[in-house]
């Protein structure tokens, strides 16, 4: 009679103690919700696909905008058109490292950005180099890319540049780096 009691009491011990860990778990996390949260999580990631493309890519906000892109063996090449006087360096940069911060953190799939700045001339069409950036997976670097983030002044310094693979073109420097320009 008495291993007929005993078999339900140890299965209610079983499940109250469940609960009341359960219980216990969720409170610790109430009360200390800046130590749970993740801030990143793999899980987050998206596959980059011929499909999903435009829809990804037209969730960043950019200061200039995406005028060409190309998905190809897990490079990603765009074009930003860089139009009028209104936009500066540290304007690029924050979409430089915008769009690098994207491609690396957010996706699974980018192993290579191919990043290129064109001034466009709205009134005859021509498009000429402004600057270009090989940033690739195996040599990022989140410090380099805050750094890029904060970066306030034209010119570049020389670890950054080195970093993300840039090219600035003559015409860059005489547009943004000139002596007159600041």
């Amino acid at each position: 009679m008495k291993k007929k009691r005993i078999i339900p009491f140890v299965l209610s011990i079983s499940i109250g103690a469940a609960v009341l860990l359960s219980t216990f778990v969720t409170l610790q996390g109430s009360e200390y919700p800046e130590q749970s949260k993740e801030v990143f999580s793999p899980g987050d990631r998206v596959t980059l696909t011929d499909t999903n493309l435009v829809d990804v890519l037209h969730e960043l906000s950019l200061n200039t905008p995406i005028s060409k892109v190309k998905w190809s063996k897990n490079v990603l090449t765009l074009d930003l058109k860089v139009t009028g006087s209104s936009i500066v360096p540290s304007d690029i940069y924050i979409d430089m490292a915008s769009i690098a911060s994207f491609s690396m953190d957010r996706t699974s799939n980018v192993n290579q950005l191919m990043l290129r700045f064109l001034a466009e001339d709205e009134w005859i069409g021509s498009r000429h180099l402004l600057l270009s950036a090989d940033i690739r997976r195996s040599e990022w670097s989140s410090e380099a890319l805050k750094k890029l983030k904060e970066w306030k002044n034209a010119e570049l310094p020389e670890e950054l540049i080195q970093r993300f693979h840039m090219t600035e073109t003559n015409l860059w420097r005489e547009q943004f780096i000139s002596p007159e320009k600041g």
